[in-house]
């Protein structure tokens, strides 16, 4: 193992051959997306879509009918746990 420090003066490690043609290239990845594409991108990869009016209506009926669901499920687990 060499000293990197001779007389006061720190010396870089250097690459010889090759390597040092392989560190240059083009720093783009190949998950790189223009902006104006990215959306589009990301709701392929998510199955997702944008709200509509459609979404805030399945949304409506959810937030409507869940809690009745909820308690007409409790009363029938009450009743069933009252006849064991």
């Amino acid at each position: 193992m060499t000293n990197n420090v001779e007389k006061g003066i720190i010396k870089h490690q250097r690459a010889d051959g090759p390597a040092t043609v392989l560190a240059i290239g083009k720093a783009v990845t190949p998950t790189a997306y223009p902006q104006s594409e990215y959306p589009d991108f990301f709701f392929d990869i998510t199955n997702t879509r944008p709200i509509s009016k459609s979404n805030l209506l399945e949304f409506d009926i959810v937030i409507r009918e869940v809690p009745r669901l909820a308690e007409k499920a409790g009363i029938q687990a009450l009743a069933e746990w009252g006849q064991s």
